[in-house]
């Protein structure tokens, strides 16, 4: 279904006290609040989750024709940001992109798994899924964009689908996880080697084990490479890719021919509180930051919520640079294509621009509406995506 909507466009940047205010470039109507936003990397689809009541939709709109496709309506939710992390299912190459939608009764919920193919705004449904967390809906795309892997809690399989050369997703596969029958798995999270031939599954098998189950997958050949099993870190595991679980972090470093486990190298300054956090990896893999909230400091009750951001160099797992920030933390932070620098907003109107390079911050500003996504554009420009009242935002800012 296709509708017209009210687009129009702004250009501005204004001056409050030392800290700029970005005015929105775009400003969607969308006749009720929006939770949930993407935006594409050209900047000419966006695609967000509006609330109508207790119900959500899933709306496309095409930007510069000013329209809008609904791909969703009535669900009694529907996901397009992962639970576990802030950064979107967003395939690295911009063509697709992962979503759930479904239904919730009695604690538990039946999901399906959808793919929007960003060019033409179009919805494929894919599995379904069942389950009672909806931290346990994540998939994972390969580093070329052409393959996906689902997991599925319940039935502890991984669904494996491909991209062929027409855009469509096909050849499904499944993957049998190795367990004991004795425990249901509570986490899984997947991710691709570099040449996307590779699986590497991290399973959180509860407190009942108290392991990590790490498995290596030739998704070509489908059979089972590796398996290890790890106790829970108790402390920040530093790595090419985070797997959230609880209170837990583990991340694996995969390097080519191989991956390794390694503990961050760690300083009293540099000790990560306990806490709610998001972890990123730049584009070249050569920079870890994790973002934590702090509703206040243990010695200072009563003190101002702040967020602190770390920064850490992969390759020899050495804390770079801390941060601080006043605000309450949000999800939302982005490393620039190029890596050199990440973005994050430590409240819902602030963002800040850290110089990896250099480890400080190059740039503060304000906007107006509530930020619920960031993302860098394939034109190097940072984007911030707001809501206000019945409205979405998007922001611009030029790092070049």
């Amino acid at each position: 279904m296709i509708i017209a909507c009210n687009i129009a466009v702004f250009v501005s940047v204004s001056i409050v006290g030392a800290t700029p205010t970005l005015a929105p470039d775009l400003l969607l109507q969308t006749g009720a609040s929006a939770s949930q936003a993407v935006l594409s990397l050209d900047g000419k689809t966006l695609i967000a989750v509006i609330k109508d009541g207790d119900r959500q939709d899933l709306v496309a709109w095409d930007v510069p024709r000013r329209s809008k496709t609904v791909l969703v309506k009535q669900a009694d939710f529907v996901l397009i940001n992962p639970c576990a992390n802030s950064q979107s299912w967003l395939s690295p190459d911009g063509k697709s992109l992962l979503g759930f939608f479904g239904t919730l009764h009695a604690g538990a919920f039946e999901a399906t798994a959808f793919i929007v193919n960003i060019a033409d705004r179009t919805k494929t449904d894919l599995c379904a899924r069942t389950g009672t967390l909806l931290l346990s809906l994540n998939g994972e795309f390969s580093l070329d964009g052409t393959r996906l892997a689902i997991p599925d809690t319940i039935g502890n399989l991984i669904s494996l689908w491909s991209r062929n050369a027409a855009g469509k997703w096909i050849d499904p596969a499944t993957l049998g996880l190795a367990h004991d029958g004795a425990v249901a798995y509570r986490q899984i999270a997947t991710a691709f080697g570099p040449d996307g031939k590779e699986l590497f599954v991290c399973v959180f098998t509860g407190e009942e084990r108290g392991q990590w189950d790490i498995e290596k997958w030739d998704v070509v050949a489908r059979r089972q490479l590796e398996f290890h099993a790890r106790p829970i870190p108790s402390e920040l595991w530093l790595a090419h890719v985070a797997v959230s679980g609880r209170e837990h972090k583990l991340c694996l470093h995969i390097v080519e021919g191989g991956y390794g486990i390694d503990t961050l190298t760690a300083s009293a300054h540099h000790a990560v509180p306990s806490g709610s956090g998001y972890l990123f990896l730049s584009p070249d893999g050569r920079t870890a930051s994790v973002v934590k909230s702090l509703l206040m400091h243990a010695d200072a009750p009563g003190s101002a919520p702040t967020t602190e951001v770390y920064l850490w160099k992969v390759a020899d797992r050495t804390a770079q640079k801390t941060f601080t920030a006043r605000g309450r933390g949000t999800p939302w932070g982005s490393f620039s294509q190029d890596s050199r620098y990440f973005v994050f907003a430590p409240s819902d109107h602030l963002v800040q621009v850290v110089d990896v390079a250099k480890g400080s911050v190059a740039s503060t500003f304000l906007v107006a509406s509530c930020i619920i996504w960031i993302t860098m554009l394939n034109t190097g420009e940072i984007a911030i995506i707001g809501t206000e009242r019945k409205t979405i935002t998007v922001s611009k800012f030029n790092l070049r």
